[in-house]
Parts: structure tokens; sequence; C-alpha cells
């Protein structure tokens, strides 16, 4: 019994001094790194030299600072944000888009896109870190992070900076008063002691009020300097992140930046903040104007819906000061590391916001001299790769991925070919994964889009429901016959088959019969009893919503499906085509607001199968209705509809049951 006693000893021991060997190596090469300023770092660690528990959050930030960066000139930022502020002030009145130009007009005179880039370890002071740590443990014993553990402290309130490029600043205390009334009552109230949640809901309100969030576009450029940041009129999500996380902090209150790197069924990613709660929850929201909301399993407890609840994600990633070192070694190590996992200041969080399931791949052909492989799932237009394994014994176990999602493995040579390993791969809802591969089986399949139907296309489906198609020899519609009344609009074509017996009239015309309504129809297509598509004269309501040219009444019968008409206002407004004199149609084909992504009449469309690692084609055609058929299709693969005469969007799909499921 002894002898197991003094061994667990030893091995723990053993384990304790590999840590501070370990610490006292990277301490060591971050000083080396340092060149001429390694004396600053050093200062820093003589004055905590008594302070034990700073001395340790002093060697967090030095050991890991190799890799972060700020601007050389520092000179030139500052310039930039007095610029901007000058320009915001003088133009409060002007629109959005011109403040915008102006502010990125300003960034290309005084040369932004080339100020250099330089470590932060090559200049950061020693008075500014110790200042900066002196805060954040300040920070710490304040009410709102009082549940923090040392760990949770080092990374979520104690560095020196929020984002990389950050002006090394007195940032921290300039920010303490930054629209922070709305916290400064709340010890009056016994029941909000240490409440962080609700600290958070509060100023991420007060801040929205300030800065009034708009994603409808975006400067090339961030001011770095947070007040003038908060005051520029658009910008992305990941814009607005930088400054909730400094006003945040600064108050004490720990924020995160988790982003999403590509979601699973559709472009793009997206970024945003998630609060450290008092109960040890993650809540994940906006930091500059939204709700803080539960993360773990989707479960909200606020008024709101979970941030982004809808979408499907592979991975969930933090933004960290720390080194991740199991991506420093595949960096170490691989040549070629797809762009994510390049930033080795990440970490994987996706279990604190759904169920997961680990994938286990038997992999096929792996290249000579690769041990790594990646999974990917389909992006924008091609693979994209989320996480990494290492490959063992010709397999590969990749943990902790989102579920419902189609993925496939796949990785790089030392040449930087890129090689399949598997099938694609798609892990249900129950943990399970299934493959998929071309059959025997041909089948033939009619398709009426090439990307899936997204809420804010849903959303204006509803414009288009319950309005009329009249038809009249009245150019004033006094008498008229209603042909049909629309609903069940769906975000493709509609096509409506003129009822027996129509007689000829002369003027036709789509009208919205419900309140408010603006039209928001995109296309109309008329066709004569021989099936042949006729035009006339455009009739309807004058003008548009915000005088815009693209949304008259010319835009429903200008053949493209990205522009619309909408009225000026909602009073009765309608749109048609006077053919000069009486015709009996046969049928109608009308397309509703949507996102250009239906199958259009004229475009020429290209069908793939997944076989053999690549993309085969079935063939191109071009199509004559609002849908689009290929015949002697390979059953049981992947499947991808490209517009070849115009757009980008496209997603990946299955076919069964002659229905569109998409990936």
């Amino acid at each position: 019994m002894k002898t197991q006693y003094y061994l667990f000893i030893l091995i723990i021991s053993l384990y304790a001094c590999n840590i501070i060997h370990e610490d006292h190596d990277e301490i060591n090469m971050a000083l080396n790194l340092a060149g001429k300023n390694r004396h600053e770092l050093e200062a820093v660690l003589s004055h905590y030299a008594s302070e034990p528990q700073k001395l340790e959050a002093a060697k967090f930030l030095i050991r890991n600072m190799p890799g972060h960066y700020s601007y050389a000139d520092t000179v030139i930022l500052t310039r930039y944000s007095a610029a901007v502020d000058s320009i915001l002030t003088a133009m409060s009145n002007t629109s959005m888009y011109e403040r915008k130009d102006s502010i990125n007009s300003c960034a290309e005179k005084l040369g932004i896109a080339q100020v250099k880039k330089i470590q932060d370890i090559h200049v950061i002071t020693s008075d500014y870190l110790i200042r900066n740590i002196d805060n954040a443990f300040e920070a710490w014993n304040g009410p709102w992070a009082r549940h923090l553990s040392f760990e949770q402290f080092c990374e979520y309130l104690l560095p020196y900076k929020v984002g990389e490029l950050q002006l090394l600043d007195d940032w921290r205390n300039r920010l303490k008063g930054f629209h922070t009334e709305v916290l400064n009552d709340m010890d009056k109230c016994d029941a909000y002691r240490n409440a962080t949640l609700e600290a958070a809901r509060r100023l991420s309100k007060s801040l929205g009020a300030y800065v009034h969030p708009n994603y409808n576009s975006v400067v090339n450029f961030p001011v770095m300097r947070f007040e003038v940041n908060a005051r520029v009129p658009c910008g992305s999500c990941d814009y607005y992140i930088p400054l909730a996380l400094a006003v945040h902090r600064s108050n004490g209150i720990p924020l995160t930046h988790d982003f999403c790197p590509h979601w699973a069924s559709r472009r793009l990613g997206h970024s945003w903040n998630a609060v450290l709660a008092e109960n040890g929850r993650t809540m994940a929201f906006n930091g500059v104007s939204e709700n803080p909301v539960m993360a773990t399993n989707g479960i909200s407890v606020s008024d709101g819906d979970m941030h982004n609840s809808m979408e499907k994600m592979a991975k969930v990633y933090r933004h960290t000061y720390a080194r991740n070192k199991e991506l420093s070694e595949l960096n170490r190590k691989e040549k070629n590391v797809p762009p994510l996992l390049r930033n080795v200041f990440m970490k994987d969080v996706t279990t604190s916001y759904m169920e997961t399931s680990d994938i286990s791949v038997h992999l096929r052909n792996v290249p000579r001299g690769v041990s790594y492989a990646y999974l990917a799932i389909y992006g924008d237009n091609d693979w994209y790769p989320v996480t990494f394994a290492k490959i063992e014994k010709g397999k590969a176990i990749f943990q902790n991925m989102g579920r419902n999602i189609m993925y496939i493995v796949l990785c790089y040579s030392p040449d930087g070919t890129r090689h399949m390993l598997s099938e694609p791969l798609l892990l249900g809802f129950d943990g399970n994964v299934k493959t998929f591969a071309p059959s025997e089986k041909r089948t033939t399949m009619r398709l009426t889009r090439k990307y899936p139907i997204l809420e804010y296309v849903y959303k204006w489906l509803s414009c288009v429901d319950n309005c009329e198609f009249q038809a009249s020899n009245d150019n004033n519609f006094h008498r008229y016959s209603t042909i049909h009344i629309t609903s069940g609009t769906k975000a493709t074509g509609n096509e409506l088959d003129i009822p027996e017996p129509t007689p000829p009239f002369r003027f036709w015309r789509f009208i919205p019969l419900k309140e408010n309504s603006r039209g928001n129809i995109a296309e109309i297509y008329f066709y004569d009893s021989n099936g042949k598509k006729i035009c006339g004269r455009v009739i309807g309501t004058e003008g548009s919503f915000e005088n815009r040219a693209n949304r008259t009444r010319e835009a429903a019968f200008d053949g493209n499906t990205l522009t619309y008409f909408e009225s000026p206002d909602g009073k009765t407004p309608w749109v048609g085509m006077d053919f000069g004199y009486p015709v009996k149609l046969s049928s109608i084909i009308y397309y509703p607001r949507g996102d250009g992504n239906s199958v259009e009449l004229g475009d020429e469309y290209e069908l793939f199968y997944w076989d053999d690692d690549n993309w085969q084609s079935i063939g191109k055609k071009r199509a004559q209705s609002h849908w689009i058929e290929f015949a002697a299709v390979p059953e049981g693969t992947i499947y991808l509809l490209r517009d070849i005469t115009k757009g980008h969007e496209e997603r990946i799909f299955t076919y069964d049951d002659s229905m569109q499921t998409w990936w």
C-alpha cells in the first residue's frame, strides 16, 4: 500500500515539474522573441515578484504574447480615428451610405491598408502591462466577475486587448463610464448582487440605444478608438463585437467572442458575444443590442430566442488570448493547413451550444507523408474544412461535431494537392453516420431551386398571398373578372392555369387585397392560348418605395427576379399589362420577391452529382419554365444545381420522393 502511495506522489510530482518546466520554456521563448523589448517584460515579472497570483497572470500574458499583433504606426491610426470622428460630426444629416463612402475614402487617403503590423511582444511597455493587470484584478474583485476561476479570469478579463490590431491605449479606464449609467444603481437591489447576466443585459441595451447597429453595409477598415467606432453608421457582426467586449470587460463583465466559421446549410458564417453568467452558463447574444440567452442545448432563458437558433452549425469556436496547443502542433507539423485552422488563438466550444457526436472514419487512399485529416462541410461553392484529427492506423476520429449535417473527410499532401478520404457522410440527429455514393439506379429530377429558402425569403411570401389576378376591358377596372386569388405562394416560380371559359381581355393586372401591402411581386409572365409568352405596355401604380429605380412597376416585367414592384404606399397598389386588344391567355407564371435562386425562365443550368471524389456533370439545359428537368440521374448520392447564366449561390442537396433536401 505504501509503495502505491509513494508511486502516486512521484507521478504527481513529475507531472507538476513538467508543467513548471514547460511554463519556464515558454516564458524564455517569449523573452527571447522580444529582442530589444525583453527588458520591458522582465520589468513586469520583477514588479510582481512578491505577488504570486499577479505574477502568474503576467506569465500567462507573456508566454501567450507571441503571435498577437498591433499596428506599427499608431500615429496614422490615431489620425484616422480623429478624421472619422470629424466626418461623422460634419455629415450627421447625410445617409449611411454617404458617411460610409467618406470613411472609406479617408482610410484610402491615409493608406491604412499599407500600415505595417508588428508583434505586441516587440512594442508593449511594462507600464502598460502592469496598469492593465492591476485594472483587471480590480475588475475581478468587482460585483460581476467574482464567480470566475483564475483560469477564466486570465482568458476573459485579464488580456490587455480584446482583438488583434487594437490600439494599446488606456481603453479600460476610458470605457468604464461609456454609457454605463444603467449599472450604477444595481447595488440598491439585493437580487442584483453579483447578477452578471442582468448587468450584461442592461449594458447591452444601453449600448444598442447609442450605437444603433446596422448590418446593411460595412466600412473597409474599423476605427480603432472605441468611442469613435461606436458612431460609425454600419458594420458586420465582427465589427461590433470588439466594442461590446471592450465596454463589458472594462466594467468587469466577462464577455467572449464566439463564432461559427461557416453555417452548415448555407453561405457565410457568424460571430457573436457570450457572457459567462454567475450560474456558470454561457449566454449568447449580440453585445451591443440584444438580450443574452442560454446557449447550452439552445434553451432560452430570456424573452427572446437563442441567438441564431435556426442555423445549423458544425463547429463553434471561441477567440482566445491563450494559444491552442493542439492547433499549434498541427501548424508546426503540417505544411498545408486550411485557413481557419491556421489561427492558433481559438478553442472549440461546440458542446456549449448543442448536442454533438464524434465521427469515426476509416480513411481510404491516404497519401504518403500526411498525418492529419480534415472534416469539411460544403461552404461557398466548395468543401470547407472546419476541424481536424490525427490519422492513426488509417482512421480519424473527429470530436464534438454538430448533428444533421453533411460532411466529407479530406487532406492535403505535402505538395498542396487536396485528396478526398471518404464519401460524403451524414451525421444524423441520432448520432449515426450514413454514407452517400451513386447507385446503379437512375431517376428523373424536376428541380425548382438551387439554394435553400431562408427566413428572409420566407417572410416575403406572405406579401404575395391573398392577392388577385384580375382581367378587364376597362382601363380603370371599374368592371373586371377575378381570374385567381393567390394562396400558398412558394419561393419559386408559381404557375396559374387560366380556367375555362375565360374570355379574351385587354387589361390584366396583379393587385394585393390586404391593407398596407406594397406589391412585392418580382416577375409576371403571360402566355397566350398557344402557350407563347406575350408582352404589352406596362400599367399600374407609378413610383416606388423610397424612389428606388429597381422597384417600379416596370420591374415586374424586366426578366430579373432580383428586382420587384414595390409601390410608394400601401393604398391599393397594382401592376399589370395593356395588350392593346383583348387576348385569351392560357397561363400566368409569377415569382414573388425573393433571392434570385429559383429556376428562372431562359437561364442555363447544369446538374452535378458526386462520384469518384469529384463533381460529375449530368449535362446543361436552358429553363423553358419555372422548373427544369434532368433524366437518367444516378440515385443515392449528393447533387448540385448551378445557374451558368448568372448568380453564385448554390447548395448541395439530396433527392428523395421528388423533393430536394438541402445540406
